[in-house]
Order: structure tokens, then sequence, then C-alpha cells
């Protein structure tokens, strides 16, 4: 039986059965959405990965708060244009 442990955890197990003296390939496929380090066992094996903040994750905030700011920009120039021509006419 293969284990695979994660950060101590058994996270997943695989039963193979073999002939004497034969070989096989256990194939562990783990996804991991949480930055930070991990430590990988199984049996005496061990190695690391690590799990980066996705550069490409949106923040909603500075998205939200960027189309604000261009919405008030856009208002400001809509109100000081239409004083502009309001003012012109009068004259």
């Amino acid at each position: 039986m293969a284990e695979l442990k994660i950060n101590g955890s058994v996270e997943e197990t695989k039963e193979t059965i073999l002939a004497g003296g034969a070989g096989a390939t256990v194939v562990f496929t783990v996804t991991k959405d949480t930055p930070g380090n991990y430590t990988i066992e199984i049996g005496e094996q061990t190695d690391e990965f690590t799990v980066s903040a996705h550069a490409s994750a949106l923040n909603w905030s500075a998205i939200g708060g960027g189309i604000a700011a261009v919405v008030v920009v856009v208002g400001i120039v809509a109100a000081s244009l239409w004083t502009r021509r309001k003012g012109a006419s009068a004259v």
C-alpha cells in the first residue's frame, strides 16, 4: 500500500498488488489552493512543493474603487462641460 502524506497527514492511499520481484509506478495527483509550503511523504521518501499566491487573482475592492474613481471623474467633467455650456448660452 502506498500512502501519501502532506504535512504529516494522510492525504490519499493506493493499494497495488504485484507479483514477486515486480515493480509498479503509483501516481498521486494533489491540488492545493492555499498558498504555502507543503511537505510530502511516500514511505521514506520526502519532498516539498510551494503554492504561490495567484498573481492574476482579481482584487475586487481595487477594481470597484477604480471604477468608482472613473465614474466620479466622468461626472465632474460632464458637470463642468454642462456648466460652461449653460454659462455660454446665458451670455
